[in-house]
């Protein structure tokens, strides 16, 4: 498993064992301390995003580096304005992003990983937290204003085409919304959205706290009566 870590100072790309064993390894150590790291699917690029405002001129972007092939990580996309959120299709063709260059967060899809080749423009109205479906041409993002969970269905044959845009759902105010990171996930159908909330009552240390459950489903059917 890939995450990051401030165990040698600013948070870097570590890697280690999905079963624990074993010492964490150094993947990629960045000069700017990093919000974001993942893999394109084929494990050839890693994509990172700077904490903060740690781009070029303290603008938000979003960076690329080929483990053990670049010694320093490449601006991705880097432009005048801030680019944040980045997602890479299932098949590694795409990367779907926010921008600000219309004075707003618009999700914007590239080719990957030559993103100079095209772009376009999937929201309308605003847009944050773009997720590729797992199972079709779909891309799923947020309306911010609205609070509501869009579907846009596209075609990539000749070019890059929305043809559709969806509301499904309006996502209720006790969850939270994001410019920079992604807050929720969808199953592998992509019928469900598994969403955090915000911990309502109880101390600081509570709200922070997680919880492990284990034999969960022998708990439900016990409770349930089966």
């Amino acid at each position: 498993m890939t995450f990051l870590s401030n165990r040698a100072g600013d948070f870097d790309v570590w890697s280690r064992r999905a079963d624990g064993t074993g010492s964490p390894e150094l993947v990629f150590d960045h000069e700017v301390t990093l919000a974001q790291g993942f893999w394109s699917p084929d494990g050839e690029w890693l994509l990172l995003r700077p904490g903060g405002t740690g781009g070029v001129e303290g603008r938000r972007d979003i960076l690329a580096v080929r483990p053990g092939v670049d010694s320093v990580a490449l601006p991705l996309l880097a432009e005048e304005y801030d680019e944040s959120a980045p997602a890479i299709s299932p098949d590694g063709s795409w990367i779907a992003y926010l921008s600000t260059e219309t004075d707003r967060e618009e999700v914007f899809v590239r080719p990957f990983p030559d993103v100079d080749a095209g772009k376009v423009q999937v929201s309308t109205e605003g847009g944050v937290m773009p997720y590729w479906a797992h199972n079709g041409p779909e891309l799923f993002f947020v309306e911010p204003s609205t609070r509501t969970m869009m579907v846009a269905r596209f075609e990539t044959t000749p070019r890059f085409r929305v043809v559709e845009r969806e509301p499904l759902f309006t996502i209720p105010p006790q969850y939270d919304l994001s410019v920079v990171s992604l807050l929720y996930d969808v199953t592998q159908d992509d019928q469900r959205f598994i969403m955090s909330r915000f911990f309502e009552g109880g101390t600081e240390t509570e709200a922070n706290a997680f919880v492990l459950v284990q034999n969960f489903f022998e708990e439900l059917n016990e409770r349930a009566g089966n």
